[in-house]
């Protein structure tokens, strides 16, 4: 099983950063720790110690992998060869979310409008589910 990842190299946010950074696509193997796979992304993505990423779909379903216990295994999460972005997130007074694709990429704007749309409802199915109980 392998999955596909796009990400900036430069990342977004980075001192580095360039005005059209290069799209990479970096191939990895789900069928690890979660723990295993996410310190695997940081680095080869050049992703900062205290950076909050995650992935997400092309339809802006975020993974969450970081929710997830480190000794578990992220398999279910993903289809085999399916396309992932990487997602960084700060949290301000309002979550910004900055897709690591090139502004440029017409798919920037939509990810970044999907992944907030998800991460409301997220918030807000969670909030509901809060109230109900």
């Amino acid at each position: 099983m392998f999955i596909r990842i796009i990400y900036l190299d430069p990342p977004e946010l980075s001192s580095n950063r360039v005005e059209d950074s290069e799209e990479r696509v970096l191939l990895v193997n789900p069928k690890c720790l979660v723990r295993i796979m996410l310190e695997y992304i940081r680095s080869r993505c050049n992703l900062g110690l205290y950076t909050w990423f995650d992935l997400c779909d092309e339809s802006g379903a975020v993974m969450g992998l970081f929710d997830m216990p480190s000794y578990e295994y992220p398999t279910e999460k993903f289809q085999n060869g399916g396309t992932y972005y990487v997602i960084v997130i700060k949290q301000e007074k309002t979550k910004q979310i900055f897709p690591q694709v090139n502004n440029s990429n017409p798919l920037h704007a939509e990810l970044k409008e999907r992944v907030r749309r998800f991460l409301d409802g997220r918030h807000s199915a969670t909030s509901i589910s809060k109230v109900k109980a």
